[in-house]
This record gives C-alpha cells, structure tokens and sequence, in this order.
C-alpha cells in the first residue's frame, strides 16, 4: 500500500483547480488532495484526530489513497502548547497509537506516535503573544 505523504499533499494543493481540488500523482495512479484557507475539519478524520475544541482553522489540506485519510491542519487556540499535545496524545494512546517522541520547552510542545505501517499523528504546538498555533499532521482510516 502506498500513502501520499500529508506534506506532499500541501504542496500540491497549491497547484489546485477552480473548486479546490487537484490531483496528485503517485505510482499506479492519482490521489485526490483538497485544500482550504481555513477550511474545515475532516468529518471522517480518525478517532485520534478528533477537532480540537475552540479550534480557529487557519489552512486545511486533506489527501485519500487507498481509503487512508492524510490531513495537515493549521489552527490556532488561546490553550496553552501542553494542553494542545495532552489532549491528542490522550486519543493516541486511547487509539492504541505507540509513541515516537514528546518534547517541550518554555513556548513550544511537540508528539508523534504511530507505527510504520498504520495510523499516525504529529502535533507541533507554538505559543506567541496569548496564541497556540499548531501544527497537526495525521493518517487513519475514517473514523
């Protein structure tokens, strides 16, 4: 099974058509990628990535392959950057998700837990100025 990668997603969609879809090639055929400014969260996102709650959405990107789901998510949050990872790595772990690595410092938050080959999660959390902007990054099957 082959992914598109949730980056490469974001790249693509800049190159998007009228209605706000593009195709991204990949071996043995294309994958659709859907890009917002703002935008929503994805209704079929994975149990590990439910929305974050007061979530402001700045940038939604979303690729299917193979009936997995890949989506990177900007929003910001007046919650602090360990509040942010608390919650998604409690829906990790509920998911059964192994953990890769968390750090923190004073103004920063970062976790990712998933295997090679299964569903995966990534949050980069920022605070400046009163505001958490984040980072979310995950692949799943749909919820």
């Amino acid at each position: 099974m082959r992914r598109v990668s949730p980056l490469i997603a974001l790249a693509l969609a800049a190159c998007g058509g009228d209605d706000g879809t593009s195709t991204a090639p990949r071996g043995g055929g294309a994958a659709p990628v859907a890009a917002g400014a703002g935008g929503t969260w994805p209704a079929d996102a994975p149990a590990h990535a439910p929305p974050y709650p007061g979530a402001r959405i700045t940038g939604a990107t979303r690729a299917v392959s193979n009936g997995v789901i890949g989506s990177r998510l900007g929003f910001e949050t007046d919650d602090s950057p360990t509040a942010v990872v608390a919650f998604y790595k409690a829906r990790a772990e509920r998911a059964g998700l192994p953990e890769v690595a968390t750090l923190t410092n004073d103004t920063t938050a970062l976790y990712s837990a998933g295997a090679a080959s299964g569903p995966r999660i990534n949050v980069e959390a920022s605070a400046a100025g009163g505001t958490t902007m984040v980072a979310l990054t995950f692949s799943g099957r749909p919820a």
